[in-house]
């Protein structure tokens, strides 16, 4: 028998109940009365010994009297939700609902008709309300308000944080940092200080064997080589380093995380928000990914790569219904602001690369050329 690949989300997770807390229509104004004729300082007199008030006794037992005092004028229900769970349909709506599907039972078509008519308007007007009730982007500078909108939007819950216990963790990241300094018997010797008072200094492009300056890396000799273990790729801040200098396992990674946020987006524009909110989110949540260390990979990444990444922007486009940044543009103006600070900063390890990269226009400032330096940070075999 063939058994069908999809199966609907209905059946694949089972309903889940949980209890939540209704306060009814005087819960307020009652609870207020109970507020209002409490003495307060009794709490503060049972927590006082010999003229020494216990703070942390006195805030437990004010604690557990208003947790009580709410608990007796709320009432707690259980309710079951299902993973097909609209999260905007509400008791009225369900009320509409069961009233269609008992006239469908009787065969009352007029009665039908009208419950049908019935469900269709409270469906609207729910959806209405709810769109309501999680508008916050009035004010675009309360970032907190948008942000926590957009997760109540896309239905988004972190897994819950735990700390481990593992109290051998930090010997074990010490051990793993110092590991070339345990190997190493040459005591440390203080050099002298250079003429012109720099702690790092420059030498010929001929004479730098071991360096690179442009990614950061700083290779040196160790005492054993055989602590080293050669692998074919590696992952160092975020990116990934193949040992040919090919960028398509980096690319993969970016374009697989930016895709598996495409349906957040998704979300959002079916809750109708506008663009403004939609192009902040994937400046956000997007753009930042594909966009990561763009410097260092972008300049030497293949055509196929790029139009890999550059699909996934055009997506993006196409649901926010504005125009984006490509990824060539953001490289040219990361590029630019990168060779513009480095060329400002003599002290700068890298600026000898950029003395073939420079020229004058006709006030005498001097500029990087964009076209020549673009590569300039990308490694090279």
């Amino acid at each position: 028998m063939l058994i069908p690949a999809y199966r609907p989300l209905l059946k694949l997770a089972k309903p889940v109940q949980k209890q939540i807390t209704v306060w009814p229509d005087d819960a307020t104004s009652t609870l207020q009365d109970c507020f209002q004729y409490t003495d307060w300082n009794m709490f503060r007199e049972a927590a006082t010994y010999n003229n020494h008030t216990d703070l942390h006794e006195y805030t437990k037992t004010v604690t557990v009297y208003i947790k009580k005092c709410i608990d007796d004028v709320t009432v707690t229900k259980t309710i079951t939700t299902r993973a097909n769970q609209k999260p905007w349909m509400t008791a009225e709506d369900r009320g509409l609902l069961k009233t269609r599907d008992d006239a469908f039972r009787s065969g009352d078509k007029a009665a039908l008709k009208t419950a049908r008519a019935n469900l269709y308007h409270g469906i609207k007007q729910a959806k209405r309300l709810y769109a309501q009730k999680n508008n916050h982007f009035t004010d675009s500078k309360d970032t907190r308000s948008l942000w926590q909108a957009i997760q109540t939007i896309t239905d988004y819950k972190p897994l819950p944080q735990t700390c481990d216990d593992d109290t051998t963790l930090p010997d074990a990241l010490n051990e793993f940092y110092t590991r070339f300094e345990m190997q190493n018997d040459t005591p440390a010797q203080k050099l002298p200080t250079t003429p012109n008072n720099q702690a790092l200094c420059l030498l010929h492009p001929t004479e730098r064997k071991w360096h690179n300056w442009l990614n950061g890396v700083v290779q040196t000799t160790c005492p054993s080589i055989s602590a080293v273990e050669r692998v074919s790729s590696t992952k160092f801040l975020g990116v990934h380093i193949t040992e040919d200098l090919t960028w398509t396992t980096n690319i993969m990674s970016l374009s697989k995380k930016a895709q598996q946020r495409l349906h957040f987006l998704r979300r959002l524009k079916r809750a109708s928000l506008p663009p403004p909110i939609l192009t902040t989110f994937y400046r956000g949540t997007i753009e930042s990914v594909l966009t990561s260390c763009i410097t260092v990979w972008y300049g030497n990444c293949s055509a196929a790569d790029r139009k890999t990444l550059q699909r996934t922007v055009n997506t993006d486009a196409k649901i926010i219904g504005a125009p984006l940044p490509s990824l060539l543009d953001i490289f040219l103006a990361r590029c630019s602001g990168k060779a513009t600070s480095i060329v400002k900063d003599p002290t700068h390890p890298p600026i000898i690369s950029f003395s073939s990269c420079h020229q004058e226009d006709a006030t005498g400032a001097s500029e990087p050329a964009l076209q020549d330096c673009s590569t300039a940070f990308s490694p090279r075999l």
